[in-house]
């Protein structure tokens, strides 16, 4: 699990700058997407930096699955930039590493937080994905 919220805040100012008030573009149907909800397939355009509406907190909202491109920048600076932000997920230093025993149950808020598996465990698991009713990314929700 990496921690989005902290990710944004360790980016170095430039990259921050750059990621800051623009939006990236994630074709569902491309790659993984296109695999597990073909029918679905359509693009998303949101911030790549987005306010969480429970806690306020910014963080980086993209995913090496998803996230194709930047929309406001060029193919070449988008990818540069997108390069930078899917290799720092993995840094030990935004994530945690849960190690499974039998019964265990994770829970995690993907406003927050990434999913990011390293497929180290030697037994099966069985995995379940609950998806909760709300806004796009980066609509705050009525008050």
């Amino acid at each position: 699990m990496a921690t989005r919220t902290l990710l944004l805040e360790r980016l170095t100012t430039n990259t921050g700058a750059v990621i800051g008030g623009i939006d990236l573009r994630e074709p569902l149907g491309a790659g993984f997407a296109a695999k597990y909800d073909p029918l679905h397939a359509r693009e998303q355009v949101h911030p790549v930096a987005l306010v969480h509406p429970e806690t306020g907190h910014k963080a980086v909202y993209v995913s090496e699955s998803f996230t194709t491109r930047i929309a406001e920048l060029s193919r070449a600076e988008s990818a540069a930039v997108l390069a930078t932000l899917f290799r720092q997920v993995e840094k030990p230093d935004f994530c945690v590493r849960w190690r499974w025993r039998a019964g265990d149950i994770a829970c995690w808020d993907n406003r927050g937080a990434q999913h990011y598996a390293v497929p180290d465990y030697q037994h099966g698991r069985i995995t379940q994905r609950i998806v909760l009713q709300g806004g796009r990314p980066g609509e705050m929700p009525p008050r």
